[in-house]
């Protein structure tokens, strides 16, 4: 597991992570990334017939806890911390539950979306 705070040289090395990910999307990629969250929008609306907040609350259970209407949201989930550390973790247990480590990773991802020039809920989409 890593630890719940980045020094400089590590956060550095996970906004680098983030950063080449980004550049190996294929354009694909980074049509469906960016579509993402207006998409999960969409069908937050929807299926709960214009209630976003009710649907939104719906695909959280199933998903992951953020709102699709906050694009500055970063979803940690799994895939986003493997793509941050550089490392594969299969199904040993990332400690996403930790605030402080959340937010680092977190932290990360919008450090690598102000350098690319995007939005942090986008480039984690992407990633």
């Amino acid at each position: 597991m890593i630890s719940t705070t980045a020094s400089t040289r590590t956060h550095r090395r996970y906004v680098q992570n983030i950063i080449s990910t980004w550049k190996r999307a294929s354009e694909d990629q980074l049509a469906r990334g960016r579509t993402w969250y207006r998409t999960a929008h969409d069908l937050a609306d929807l299926m709960s017939e214009g209630n976003v907040t009710a649907g939104a609350g719906v695909l959280a259970a199933l998903s992951v806890q953020k709102s699709p209407e906050d694009p500055e949201a970063v979803v940690i989930d799994r895939h986003a911390h493997d793509v941050a550390v550089g490392k594969r973790y299969g199904n040993m247990d990332r400690g996403l539950s930790n605030k402080r480590r959340y937010a680092t990773l977190a932290h990360a991802y919008r450090e690598a979306a102000r350098q690319l020039g995007e939005l942090p809920s986008t480039v984690q989409a992407v990633t």
